[in-house]
């Protein structure tokens, strides 16, 4: 009884008899050869991993201030350089550039 993968998915292991488990894996006790394993991988690895992209460091940047918190420290920078707070203003823009650059 061989069962697709999606169905596998929506199975709780944990109800189903052990022989049974392992006759839907397709294993056994022993667990896997070592051949079986390599096919299987090669099988599947491409499904789960995702192609690796080139980071743009600039882009990266700018993504590091879409974070709700920094706009709202953001925000509040703009507000201490309004009321003439500029020592306010200077610490959370130094926090949020030391964040955005971790």
């Amino acid at each position: 009884m061989k069962a697709s993968p999606v169905h596998l998915e929506r199975l709780h292991y944990w109800s189903i008899p052990i022989p049974d488990v392992l006759n839907l894996l397709e294993t056994t006790q022993e667990g896997l050869s070592v051949e079986e394993a390599n096919r299987r991988h090669a099988q599947y690895v491409s499904v789960r991993l995702k192609p690796h992209r080139d980071i743009q460091p600039t882009l990266f940047l700018i993504a590091q201030f879409q974070s709700p918190i920094v706009l709202l420290l953001l925000f509040a920078a703009i507000v201490s350089l309004f009321l003439a707070n500029r020592t306010d203003a200077l610490i959370i823009l130094t926090i949020i550039l030391v964040s955005a650059l971790l």
